[in-house]
């Protein structure tokens, strides 16, 4: 079943950036942080248009050792865009994720997988370049995960 949803995860994404048209892709970088283990991550994302209010969000974040414990996560979510201002908007997310905790103390790792609920806010600096905020709640049986990021996408 992970090797299915993971593998589900890749062809949605390659899907998405193939058919994209141009202008509606924007790739990013950004900075989170992870409550479970009060981890600071790094993560790269790419941002696939649909409409202009429908998009779809590969991600991946790294969350570096904190108390013997590294996480990486790779994420799809949703994203529903609502304008506010000229060059402000605000959205919710909904999505999936497969995570890996390495657990340096015992030696040992776990993967699971779950559900991404949150939202964001991203603010246009120009045509290309914009800031964004995100809250997300990630969700799997007895996991529970609160990630805050700030990042910043560059628009093709």
């Amino acid at each position: 079943m992970r090797k299915f949803l993971l593998s589900l995860m890749c062809v949605v994404s390659a899907f998405c950036i193939a058919r994209a048209d141009s202008g509606d892709i924007a790739i990013g970088v950004q900075m989170g942080h992870g409550s479970k283990h009060n981890q600071i991550g790094l993560g790269a994302k790419v941002q696939v248009g649909f409409t202009d209010e429908l998009r779809l969000e590969p991600s991946f974040n790294y969350f570096f050792r904190q108390d013997h414990v590294a996480t990486w996560d790779v994420d799809l979510n949703l994203h529903y865009m609502f304008d506010v201002a000229d060059s402000f908007s605000i959205y919710p997310l909904a999505g999936i994720f497969v995570s890996n905790w390495d657990y340096e103390h015992i030696n040992d790792s776990d993967t699971r997988f779950g559900a991404n609920l949150g939202g964001g806010a991203e603010y246009a600096i120009t045509d290309v370049v914009s800031l964004t905020g995100e809250l997300k709640y990630m969700l799997t049986g007895d996991y529970r995960q609160l990630v805050t990021s700030l990042g910043v996408t560059f628009k093709f």
